[in-house]
This record gives structure tokens, sequence and C-alpha cells, in this order.
């Protein structure tokens, strides 16, 4: 299969763009959304009223191994102190 493009499709995509990057190759571009579709939903939950107040907390829940997810999550997040739940 030949492509020039390809488009993350997915939110946490950009948390391995690079990795991404260097997989497909220089020759390849990227289109990432992620800015876009945060900037639209921020101005949706804003025009509605909807904006969450600040000092909110954050809960993750995973459908895999939770202590997989806390792993890396750890990581990416700089947050040792993350916790996941496992649901099914």
């Amino acid at each position: 299969m030949q492509y020039d493009t390809l488009i993350l499709g997915c939110t946490h995509y950009p948390l391995l763009i690079k990795e991404i990057a260097e997989f497909i190759g220089k020759d390849k571009k990227i289109v990432d959304p992620a800015d876009q579709v945060a900037q639209y939903t921020f101005n949706v939950l804003k025009r509605d009223n909807l904006l969450a107040e600040k000092g909110g907390k954050h809960e993750y829940y995973t459908t895999g191994d939770p202590i997989k997810f806390m792993k890396i999550a750890q990581k990416w997040m700089h947050d040792p102190t993350l916790k996941a739940q496992h649901v099914e």
C-alpha cells in the first residue's frame, strides 16, 4: 500500500508521534487533528457554559491491565502517583 499522508485518528496518538514518525519514515506527512479537536471542544463547552471549575480530579479506567496502563501513563503524564482501575 502506498500513501503520502497519515492522519492520526485517536486522542492518544499524539503521545506517540515521535515513534510513529520514525516508523513511517521522513517522506510521509503526519496530520494531527488533536489541537483542533481540543480547541473546538473547548469553544463548545465555553459557549454552552459547561466548562468545569478548576481543581477537578482525574480518574483513569482501562479495560486492559491496570498495572501496565499505570506504568505507561505515569511516565507519559509525569505523575508517579497516577492510579487506574480495571473496568469490563
